[in-house]
């Protein structure tokens, strides 16, 4: 890399990259939930077979990761409107995601293993989905806020030799 681009991205102060970053603590952590404590929920107390929970987060894996194509197609043709191309679909996906997160740690009236199972498959697959949708957005997004330049700029403010 040349000299003028570790100038170039170096405009971008910390306190922005990091007021940029907040939203994703957030996401990450709820993720980081689900994935930790929602199996050992679902086998232990729900009575569901591990063997489907792994077949289920795989397969909610595999379509989240093509449905979010979907969604980066989408929110990249949407109309730019006085809230841009990318936040209308953060207002609209947040909602959704608090809705899965819900229903997916406290599976109301899921008291058989198939009930739950079922929840899990719906809950699980739309999380995953809307995790993945919401990342790419984000991503876009903050190229777009920082003309291009966010990646590079936290590579080098934490790769930097010093």
């Amino acid at each position: 890399m040349s000299e003028s681009l570790i100038a170039e991205t170096s405009k971008i102060s910390c306190a922005r990259k990091l007021l940029y970053a907040v939203p994703s603590f957030g996401i990450n952590g709820a993720a980081y939930v689900v994935s930790v404590f929602v199996n050992k929920v679902y086998s232990d107390d729900l009575h569901v077979s591990l063997g489907f929970l792994s077949l289920a987060s795989f397969l909610a894996g595999v379509f989240a990761m093509y449905g979010q194509f979907g969604i980066a197609f989408m929110s990249d043709n949407w109309k730019k409107s006085k809230l841009g191309r990318r936040r209308p679909f953060f207002l609209a996906l947040s909602p959704l995601m608090a809705m899965a997160y819900f229903f997916l740690l406290f599976p109301i009236g899921a008291d058989t293993p198939s009930l739950a199972s079922g929840y899990f498959a719906v809950f699980f697959t739309l999380q995953s989905l809307i995790f993945d949708g919401l990342s790419t957005l984000y991503a876009s997004f903050l190229n777009e806020q920082t003309s291009g330049r966010f990646l590079f700029s936290i590579f080098f403010t934490f790769a930097r030799p010093s």
